[in-house]
């Protein structure tokens, strides 16, 4: 499964002065059922890096599917109307684990100094 989660991207094949193409819905369903749900608009999908093998639109926001188990089944349906040249391409891309930075203990000092040399300047401009 995905640590972080997953997007789906969609690579399009789309002939020049043919039309846009549109998703008209992409479904995730997970042991039969319908989890995540996408109903598309007309023309929808951009076509940035026409059939070239990266993709020209991403899907974000799915169920994350460490809650289910190992052996649990994951679907996708969808629909696109107005297909009009090569095969489309579909690509599970992995999201980003975030992780928190920690702070050094560098940083600490450098606030202290910087703390301390604030207060120096106050004292002089009082006096």
């Amino acid at each position: 499964m995905f640590a972080s989660g997953f997007s789906v991207g969609i690579d399009i094949n789309e002939a020049k002065g043919k039309g846009a193409q549109t998703l008209d819905f992409f479904y995730m369903l997970v042991n039969g059922t319908i989890v995540d749900r996408y109903d598309g608009s007309k023309e929808n999908v951009p076509t940035t890096a026409n059939g070239e093998g990266f993709a020209d639109y991403l899907l974000t926001g799915f169920t994350d599917l460490n809650g289910y188990a190992s052996d649990a089944t994951v679907q996708f349906k969808l629909k696109l109307s107005g297909m009009n040249d090569g095969p489309e391409s579909f690509f599970l891309v992995a999201n980003p684990a975030v992780s928190a930075v920690p702070l050094p203990a560098s940083a600490l000092f450098m606030m202290t100094g910087l703390g301390g040399m604030a207060l120096r300047r106050r004292r002089q401009s009082v006096q």
